[in-house]
């Protein structure tokens, strides 16, 4: 496992392409949410923000599209920033990376974030999400990777996701312990299609291990959000997730 988190680390921080401002998409401003838990308050809170979603052509060696999302929510002075691109590093056992990085104030009253377990997607804002699989690593404070893997039914299990699916959930475990969501819309559903279309042909061997973030078996009670009492959000499920993921390794 170590070894596989030192490959991860020199594939980010020593293979990384430039964008060419010309190439960008246009973006489109479509909504964030944080939800955070609170021990006082048991319906938690919610913090909305925004996104926007761009696609990047990237040279690194040759072109390629990357999907970047910039998040941000005001309340929390908190900037996420998303990058996802096909890995083309034979070296690296993925089909995909997302590159997770976050900007936070240095007041921010939650330390720092210790760790981000994985991703999930989903359907829509209220509804419960689907583990990507893969592996979650630590890459330097406040900056995660995650590595797809390249297994073919896996790769095949997240690229379909990455299709039909239009919200990320990318959960969140802070300094202090406490955790949130974060919950980010990513328009229509063709943009990401479109950008990262099918997994690289499948490598044979290595199969990376896959974060402990399974769905809990029976139904899941959702509770209301004081914010907006109408709507049900499936915090405490994935939560559960976030609650048995093992911290990344160092």
């Amino acid at each position: 496992m170590k070894s596989f988190l030192m490959v991860i680390a020199a594939a980010v921080l020593g293979v990384t392409g430039h964008c060419r401002a010309d190439d960008q998409a246009a973006g489109i401003l479509l909504k964030a949410v944080l939800y955070e838990e609170d021990q006082s308050h048991p319906n938690g809170f919610q913090f909305v923000g925004s996104v926007v979603w761009h696609i990047d052509i990237v040279a690194s060696p040759s072109p390629e599209p990357v999907v970047r999302a910039d998040v941000e929510i005001p309340d929390r002075r908190m900037g996420v920033r998303l990058l996802l691109r096909r890995n083309i590093n034979a070296a690296l056992p993925a089909s995909h990376t997302v590159e997770i990085a976050f900007t936070l104030p240095l007041d921010f009253p939650h330390g720092g974030i210790a760790n981000v377990p994985g991703l999930l997607l989903k359907a829509g804002e209220t509804t419960s999400g689907i583990p990507l699989r893969g592996v979650s690593v630590k890459v330097a404070d406040n900056f995660f990777l995650v590595g797809l893997s390249n297994v073919e039914a896996d790769a095949q299990h997240n690229v379909q996701l990455m299709k039909e699916r239009r919200w990320f959930d990318v959960p969140i475990v802070y300094s202090d312990s406490r955790r949130a969501i974060l919950a980010i819309d990513r328009g229509k559903l063709d943009d990401l299609a479109t950008a990262v279309p099918e997994p690289p042909a499948p490598k044979p061997a290595t199969k990376i291990p896959t974060v402990p973030i399974n769905h809990p078996p029976g139904e899941v009670t959702l509770k209301p959000w004081p914010i907006a009492p109408a709507d049900r959000v499936p915090l405490d499920a994935v939560l559960s997730y976030t609650a048995s993921a093992k911290p990344c390794s160092r």
